[in-house]
């Protein structure tokens, strides 16, 4: 019979040797790496409440280690990772939704999300354009402007109906062609600007009617009646007489909306709206459903117009069924 004999006798001595030698540097490694463990514990990156803009230095913290170790920051803008403290700060060049990394050892890793937005634009007083005009002008008739903008030496006007500059003097006037809501904007001394808004309204239509006269022929005499807008007549309104109905206080929603709309743009009162109303004294009005006055409205719609939010504006009228005249308007915001 063979003899048996174990595996390893057929094994060279130098293996074992060598197995022997890994398996002695893996265990003084395992140990180690045991040894000097840091359990991470959930780091978290704080940032200051409150919105964050474009070319502000925003700061960041974040827990420290036991070692107090360099903390490797990764901002998400491009810019290269640096190794610094729990406490950081840092700028953003351009808007827009980051995520910041920083890293406290191999096993502890932090993000957080932040949202830079661009800084809002701040108006010097000293440096804002001071002029006049009407608030509202028929088509055809000379709207006169005038400037009283301090230390004024050159004037560029542009009326609203062209990109074109359409005078240079301290008084202009303007004939429109055309009705509606236009901007009027002028530039002083080259850098400063201003603007208004005005309404411009259409003709009244003018009809003639013959009379008859001793010789048995007709003579022309002009009749004015105004042009009247198109509103959705209600069965209460039918029996109504022309003189119940005031021409410039009935206006569509749309018309008032888009003159609100360009009021708030150009920073200009709300007072200015009376024009829509049969009594404005009288009249209910209402913004987010609280009830406010002229002058606080004229306040939220400033803050509108820095949060650029204008265009969310929208208006709800309840009108009179005896002549369709706004007795309450409310001014919502559509998100």
């Amino acid at each position: 019979m063979k003899s048996t004999k174990p595996i390893f006798h057929f094994i060279d001595t130098r293996v074992l040797m060598f197995l022997g030698l890994v398996s002695i540097v893996f265990l003084v490694f395992l140990s180690f790496r045991i040894k000097h463990f840091e359990p991470c514990q959930e780091p978290t990156i704080s940032i200051r409440e409150g919105k964050l803009y474009v070319g502000e230095i925003i700061q960041f913290k974040t827990q420290e280690n036991e070692k107090k170790t360099g903390y490797e920051w990764d901002f998400g803008d491009d810019s290269p990772i640096k190794k610094l403290g729990s406490s950081v700060g840092h700028e953003f060049s351009k808007p827009g939704r980051y995520q910041v990394r920083v890293k406290l050892s191999d096993n502890c890793i932090a993000f957080s999300t932040v949202n830079i937005e661009n800084p809002p634009v701040l108006v010097d007083e000293k440096r804002k354009v001071n002029f006049s005009g009407p608030e509202t002008i028929e088509v055809g008739k000379s709207a006169e402007f005038f400037d009283n903008t301090e230390n004024a030496t050159t004037w560029e006007w542009r009326f609203g109906e062209s990109n074109k500059v359409d005078a240079t003097s301290q008084k202009a006037n303007y004939t429109y062609k055309k009705a509606g809501s236009k901007k009027v904007i002028l530039t002083v001394n080259g850098n400063v600007y201003g603007e208004k808004i005005i309404l411009v309204t259409e003709k009244p239509i003018v009809k003639t009617t013959a009379k008859p006269v001793n010789n048995g022929q007709a003579k022309p005499f002009p009749k004015i009646e105004p042009q009247l807008p198109k509103i959705d007549q209600k069965p209460s309104d039918v029996e109504k007489t022309p003189e119940t109905i005031e021409v410039p206080k009935i206006a569509e929603n749309e018309v008032i909306n888009k003159f609100l709309m360009d009021l708030a743009e150009a920073g200009q009162s709300t007072k200015s709206l009376s024009k829509f109303f049969c009594d404005p004294e009288n009249l209910k009005l209402f913004y987010k459903g609280e009830s406010i006055r002229v002058g606080q409205l004229d306040k939220e719609l400033s803050k509108l117009r820095r949060s650029q939010q204008i265009e969310n504006l929208r208006i709800q009228t309840h009108r009179s069924g005896e002549n369709n005249c706004v007795i309450i308007l409310q001014i919502t915001l559509n998100k």
